[in-house]
């Protein structure tokens, strides 16, 4: 059995560097802010982050479990965001 660790890639546009924040680090009270330039993160926006890490989390714990005790195909899911301009979508009308 394997035991998955779960963090947060956040991408800092201020100085346009990323960090990661493991879920076994994460405290509502103890915001981490960017380490390479200090550029501040809202109390609101850190705590949906601690809600995303810890929603997927249990997702991929849930795909382990079922396949475990019931057999089921398994699953993992990781959550990516990727900037797209906006000229280079092409809707359908």
């Amino acid at each position: 059995m394997i035991k998955l660790s779960a963090q947060a890639k956040i991408h800092c546009f201020n100085c346009g560097c990323d960090y990661y924040v493991y879920k076994s680090e994460m405290q509502k009270d103890h915001i981490v802010n960017c380490p390479h330039c200090d550029a501040k993160m809202d109390e609101h926006m850190w705590e949906m982050i601690i809600n995303a890490v810890y929603t997927v989390d249990e997702v991929n714990y849930h795909f382990r479990k079922y396949h475990g005790e019931r057999n089921e195909d398994q699953f993992s899911i990781d959550v990516e965001n990727y900037e797209v301009p906006l000229e280079k979508f092409r809707f359908e009308k």
